[in-house]
């Protein structure tokens, strides 16, 4: 339940990018999202309050979905906040794993999926708000703005 990964208790999940036991897996599903980076699963499952799919993901350079609230049943799931931000996503290797495992977790979710993808929708309407946090290094907020401005929405 922490946005590292570290757990003292069951040992710390391996990043795959990770040669010197220095990069952090993401937490809380860090576990599920370095099955997947690894190449040990195509798809897992995790749950995301705030961050614990979509942290492992971005640390293991993989893709996670945090799920709308009540998309997803979260019978099973020990709450942290059942109310507002607890939900069941999936973590695959690529958007199309994902797809498939959102699939497992709501029957006739890819089919909508594809039909959405041959109304070929754009993008331009989207609005992007960016948030800017002090003491973030200033190279990693050049990088997000460069990325957003080379961005074709």
């Amino acid at each position: 339940m922490a946005p590292s990964g570290l757990n003292e208790y069951f040992g710390t999940p391996h990043n795959p990018y990770d040669k010197v036991a220095a990069i952090i897996p993401g937490g809380s599903s860090s576990g599920s999202a370095a099955a997947v980076a690894s190449g040990i699963a195509d798809i897992s499952f995790g749950s995301d309050t705030a961050g614990s799919i979509r942290v492992p993901a971005a640390c293991g350079g993989i893709v996670g979905l945090k799920t709308s609230f009540g998309l997803v049943s979260l019978k099973g799931v020990f709450p942290i906040e059942p109310k507002h931000l607890d939900t069941v996503g999936p973590i695959g290797k690529d958007i199309e794993h994902v797809v498939q495992g959102m699939d497992l977790l709501q029957n006739g979710f890819a089919a909508r999926y594809q039909a959405a993808v041959a109304a070929k929708p754009s993008a331009k309407q989207i609005k992007i708000g960016r948030l800017y946090l002090s003491g973030t290094d200033p190279q990693i907020d050049k990088a997000i703005d460069n990325a957003l401005t080379k961005a074709q929405f």
